[in-house]
């Protein structure tokens, strides 16, 4: 189970810079399409937009103003949803790597929707910008699956070594880069595996989790890259957009498994036991299911692993993978296999808590009659993997 006092990984929005200099009053405040409007002294402050790789975080505070009347120091913003917290930082530099924490030094306040932090420096900073805090993601823990071949039934496939997440993305996971937990009634909490998720919302966060940790995203969008940010409006909104989507599968970011991929580690790998579900011939050992669970999730990690100590392979939610499905598996042996190109359904895998237990069984092959964002499911999550 993911503990959480485990070292976390603070999610964070940056909102804006702010330059101000002499002893005039000028105010700046923001609009929704990142352009600036500056009212008195525009001659004095002076702003830094930041690239779009920075902003890759959802939810900012987007209409962030800063007033310097005498020598106190008042930067105001509308509430974040969803947030946690915020951080005020300053800088005689734009260089980001130049930016200090001040938040402890002024005083924060609220009235209505409106956040404000007021300070009355001695010598004020060049360049001043907000983050909005959102809750602690953990870590990526996982499991090394070692590459090998298993027979799915139909033929022998081989699977290169990758890395596969020991738990469900949680709702806490999911909200800290989302900004929004889609998750209600069927158990709710930052340790309970997130649900009513697309298969293109779970796209966005893998992307979007890849950038904010550094790593390079693995899914296109046609020609339009890999930032969601940049991707045309309205693409998760069209169930047959999922064609229009590729996989650099070297690429070190985040990303769902294939079906392939799942099914290997869900047997446990190489160290196999050949268990009907994953890590047991009992359900009731390692699964949220129907009897045991019904319909609700539950937190992620509290029944037994299987061999690679991955946990919920079996019930809890079903897991979206990347494969177009396909009524039957090729014929013939496959090497790392990433299913049809066409289709009009993806994978998922698992069986879940509204689930009997031959729907939970590794080898049952599933998907949904539906893709698109309107269209959510209770009982479907998703987990992340990697590149080794």
């Amino acid at each position: 189970m993911k503990n959480v006092l485990m070292v976390c990984m603070l999610m964070v929005m940056v909102s804006g810079i702010f330059c101000i200099t002499g002893t005039n009053d000028p105010t700046l405040s923001q609009t929704n399409d990142d352009s600036y409007n500056l009212t008195k002294d525009t001659d004095v402050p002076q702003m830094v937009l930041f690239t779009d790789a920075a902003r890759i975080e959802p939810n900012p505070p987007s209409d962030v103003s800063i007033t310097k009347v005498a020598a106190t120091l008042k930067i105001s913003w509308t509430a974040v949803a969803n947030a946690a917290g915020y951080h005020v930082e300053g800088s005689n530099t734009t260089s980001s790597s130049d930016f200090t924490d001040i938040s402890s030094s002024g005083s924060f306040s609220t009235v209505g929707s409106t956040i404000s932090w007021t300070i009355t420096p001695s010598v004020p900073y060049h360049f001043y910008h907000v983050r909005s805090q959102g809750i602690s993601i953990l870590p990526f823990s996982y499991a090394t699956v070692t590459g090998g071949t298993f027979n799915n039934g139909t033929s022998n496939v081989t699977i290169s070594t990758f890395k596969m997440d020991l738990y469900e993305t949680t709702q806490g996971d999911y909200q800290a880069i989302m900004g929004n937990n889609p998750a209600q009634v069927y158990g709710v909490g930052a340790s309970y595996p997130v649900y009513n998720v697309s298969w293109y919302n779970a796209i966005n966060y893998c992307n979007l989790r890849s950038m904010s940790e550094g790593l390079t995203p693995c899914y296109s969008y046609l020609t339009y890259g890999t930032n969601p940010n940049s991707w045309p409006s309205g693409w998760w909104g069209t169930g047959s957009n999922h064609t229009n989507f590729s996989c650099d599968w070297s690429a070190n970011g985040y990303r769902l498994p294939t079906e392939m991929e799942w099914k290997f580690a869900a047997r446990g790998g190489n160290l196999t036991h050949n268990y009907t579900y994953s890590g047991s011939n009992t359900i009731s050992d390692v699964a949220w299911y129907y009897t045991n669970a019904t319909s609700y999730s539950h937190v992620v990690g509290t029944k037994a692993a299987n061999e690679l100590s991955i946990c919920d392979m079996t019930g809890n939610v079903c897991e979206w993978c990347w494969d177009i499905w396909a009524t039957n598996y090729p014929s013939g042996p496959l090497t790392n296999p990433h299913g049809p190109t066409t289709g009009n359904y993806r994978v998922f895998c698992g069986g879940s808590c509204a689930d009997a237990p031959a729907i939970c069984a590794i080898t049952y092959h599933q998907f949904n009659y539906s893709y698109a964002d309107t269209n959510y499911y209770h009982n479907v999550g998703f987990r992340v993997c990697r590149a080794n």
